[in-house]
This record gives C-alpha cells, sequence and structure tokens, in this order.
C-alpha cells in the first residue's frame, strides 16, 4: 500500500548519481534560500533586542543589535528611523540628523513620524522652550507618543539644569505612566540634587524593583545610603554590584566606604589603596584614608593631615576635609590657631549647606515667583564652588525678575570669571551702576 514512501525517503539520496550538475544546483539554491531566510529572520530579532535595549535606557546595546539590521536592511524606513532615536538618546545628534534624512529620502518627504522625532532632537539638544508647545500638542492629542515626549522635555530641561520644569514634566509622566522607569531615575536623581533624599530614595527603589538591572540607579542609592551613614541599607546593592561590576570604582568606592562604617578598617585600607592607585585624586578615597590614619592607634596625625589637604586643594568647602584637617590641627601643639580658622570655615560651610537645604526645600514644594531665595541659591552655591547650580539659579532668579540687579551683577562676575566677557558685559549693562 505504501511502497512508494521508501522511493521518496531514498529521492535525494539516489538523485545526485542520477544528475549530479542539476543536484547541485538545486542543493546551492536551497542552501541560498535558507542563507536569505535565516538572515533575515536573525536581523528580526537584532531588531526587537534594539528596542528592548533602548526602551531599557541602553542606546548603546541597542545601537550595536541594529548595525547588523542596518547592513540587512539599507532600504528600511522603520530600521533608519529606530537608528535616529538610538542616536539621539545617545547624544550622537548629527547621527540623528543624518539618519532622519535617510528615512526622508527613502519615504520621498517627511511624515508626522519624522517631524515628531525632528522636535524631539531639537528639544533634547536645548531647543526645548522653541518646541515646547508643539510637543505638549502632540501628547495631548495623541496619547501614543506621550510617554516620549514628556520624558525628551524633561531631559531637555535636565541637560539645560532646569530642574524645577523637568520636575513638572516627570510628576506629569508618573502620574500618567506610574511604573515608567526612566521618569523614576531621572526624578530620583533631581530629588538629589535638590536635597529631597527621602524622595530620592523612594524613587530608586521604585526603579530598581521594575528593573533590577539598572546599575546607574543602584549606585547612586548605595552612595546615597553611604552619605547617611547607613552602610546596612547600602550592603545589599553593594553585594549586587560587586558581582555584576567589580570593575567599577563607584563600586569600590561605595564598598571602601561602608566597609569603614562597619569597622572594618583593614579591608577598607586595601579597597582604598587599589582606588588611588588608579585615580591618585579620588576624594572620597583621599577623605578616607585620612580617616584611617586619625583612627590608627597611635594616630597617624601628620599623614592624615597630608590627606585631608589634598581634599581640600581639589574642594576647599568639603566639610567633612575640614573637619579632619580641624582634628588633626588641634592635636598638634602650636597649631591652635589654624585649627581655630579651620574650624571657622567648617562652621560656616556647615551654616551655607544647611541654608541651602531649607530653601531647596521650599523651592521644591512651593517655588516662589520673586527672584531672591533663587539669587540666594545661586550666590551660595557659587561661594561653594558649585559652578553649574549657581548659574542654574541665577538664571532662574533671572527669569523670576528680568530687573533684579544683583543677580545681573553676579552673573557678570561668574561669566567674565570663565572668560564669557561679550555675555558678562551685557549683565554688567542690566545690572546698571
Amino acid at each position: 500500500m505504501f511502497g512508494w514512501a521508501p522511493q521518496l525517503l531514498f529521492w535525494p539520496f539516489r538523485l545526485p548519481r542520477r544528475r549530479p550538475i542539476a543536484s547541485a544546483a538545486v542543493l546551492l539554491l536551497i542552501a541560498a534560500v535558507m542563507v536569505v531566510v535565516g538572515t533575515h529572520l536573525w536581523a528580526r530579532h537584532e531588531f526587537q533586542q534594539a528596542e528592548k535595549s533602548l526602551d531599557d535606557d541602553d542606546p548603546t546595546d541597542a545601537y550595536n543589535h541594529l548595525s547588523f539590521c542596518l547592513t540587512v536592511w539599507p532600504w528600511s524606513v522603520e530600521t533608519h528611523f529606530l537608528a535616529a532615536r538610538i542616536a539621539r538618546n545617545t547624544g550622537a545628534y548629527p547621527l540623528a540628523e543624518a539618519q532622519l534624512n535617510e528615512c526622508r529620502r527613502l519615504q520621498h518627504g517627511p511624515s508626522a513620524q519624522t517631524q515628531l522625532e525632528t522636535l524631539l532632537l531639537r528639544a533634547q539638544r536645548g531647543d526645548v522652550e522653541k518646541v515646547e508647545d508643539g510637543l505638549m500638542y502632540a501628547a495631548e492629542n495623541d496619547k501614543t507618543h506621550e510617554r516620549e515626549i514628556l520624558e525628551t522635555l524633561a531631559r531637555g530641561h535636565m541637560m539645560l539644569m532646569r530642574f524645577l520644569p523637568a520636575v513638572g514634566f516627570l510628576d506629569r509622566c508618573l502620574a500618567q505612566y506610574p511604573d515608567d522607569v526612566r521618569a523614576l531615575d531621572w526624578h530620583g536623581w533631581i530629588m538629589e540634587k535638590l536635597q529631597q533624599q527621602e524622595a530620592a530614595v523612594k524613587d530608586y527603589n521604585r526603579a530598581l524593583e521594575l528593573s533590577p538591572g539598572r546599575t546607574e540607579v543602584r549606585i547612586r542609592l548605595a552612595l546615597l545610603y553611604l552619605s547617611n551613614n547607613d552602610p546596612v541599607l547600602a550592603e545589599p546593592h553593594l553585594e549586587i554590584l560587586e558581582k555584576t561590576h567589580p570593575e567599577r570604582l563607584e563600586v569600590q568606592a561605595g564598598l571602601a566606604q561602608a566597609r569603614f562604617l562597619q569597622g572594618r578598617t583593614d579591608e577598607a585600607k586595601v579597597l582604598l589603596d587599589r582606588i588611588l592607585a588608579a585615580t591618585p585624586d579620588s576624594p572620597m578615597a583621599l577623605l578616607y584614608r585620612g580617616k584611617l590614619e586619625l583612627q590608627a592607634n597611635p594616630p597617624r596625625i601628620t599623614e592624615a593631615e597630608k590627606y585631608f589637604r589634598r581634599v581640600l586643594k581639589g574642594d576647599p568647602n568639603s566639610p567633612e576635609a575640614l573637619n579632619g584637617l580641624h582634628d588633626c590641627l588641634r592635636n598638634q601643639p602650636g597649631r591652635e590657631k589654624e585649627a581655630a580658622a579651620v574650624l571657622q570655615k567648617r562652621d560656616e560651610v556647615r551654616a551655607k549647606s544647611l541654608r541651602i537645604q531649607t530653601l531647596l526645600a521650599g523651592e521644591a514644594e512651593r517655588p516662589s515667583a520673586k527672584a531672591d531665595a533663587a539669587y540666594e541659591l545661586g550666590k551660595m552655591n557659587e561661594e561653594m564652588g558649585h559652578g553649574d547650580l549657581a548659574l542654574y539659579w541665577l538664571r532662574t532668579a533671572e527669569k523670576r525678575d528680568a530687573n533684579h540687579k544683583p543677580t545681573h551683577a553676579l552673573l557678570a562676575d561668574i561669566l567674565e570669571k570663565n572668560g564669557h566677557e561679550e555675555e558678562a558685559a551685557q549683565e554688567r549693562r542690566l545690572a546698571g551702576p
């Protein structure tokens, strides 16, 4: 009944003997089809991985996956468009523009998709105020892009150190998408900058619940716990980081700080010396090496003083280094005046830090419409050596009151010091006599 079955089964083995040339051609054709199909299937897999990596906020990995797709599908608008989004997220703006131009060429003109991406690109490059209204209109009328628009507007303001507008967009994003890991990450970063540590810890913990692989978030959270002298809460995160990223200096620094706070001084010393061998000017490593020298039995005061002075050379307003230097000086006969001067400087720095924290808490809860608080924050940040934050708050004061003369005067001084003479002259004119 099934006599034909053996013949069919052995037909491929008989054919090469009867028709060798035709058989070879058929086999080559089959192989070529399989290669083509396999290549396209793999490209589709790589495309999906690129989308996933971009969504996980790892644009470098996303581009590594997509590069194969660009080779296989050079005619694909969808592939070039994803390449443009990835380039924008990595900050490779000329490449993003080039990919968008290729999309327009392939589809013979702009589309709604490329026009929106162009606006997002402009927002991220710093033209956020010029395109904000258009993007918000798009977000309100097309919910499919709302999340990305709100994130990009927040990112544009963050790049210009405009924290309060960025927080507004992130709050709106999280109200609609409470599990948006990227928004939680950035919101926590801004809260940390505004010294709202409890809010930052809450954001970071939620982000890690949703996406445990976020290394930068985990590092920031561990260091935040350590800044509050809490190695117990930092320890689980440091253990994970030690397994996944032992080569990161921030991880080594966190481990060293935790070991010091736990009283494991020998382990801390090994880690700190390793960090200083790689980065001799690491403020954290220098600070804790100084603390270790002070804790030695007997204390090695001269060595500790050297470490603290190296920290203060880079940051004259480090309260911990000033405190350590004071401890060194007050224990050396004949250096009482030096110790008193350092103590006075430390108290001034602490008072300014407390005042900054108070003002920031007020700005975070209810931003003032007047320039005074923003000007004071700018002035104190400049005195503390935080140049970027000083400029941010002074520009904020300038927006709140274009006629606030102290703001213009201080901006002129800062700009002139940084070599921006034309801008300084303009601010000087606005400051008046």
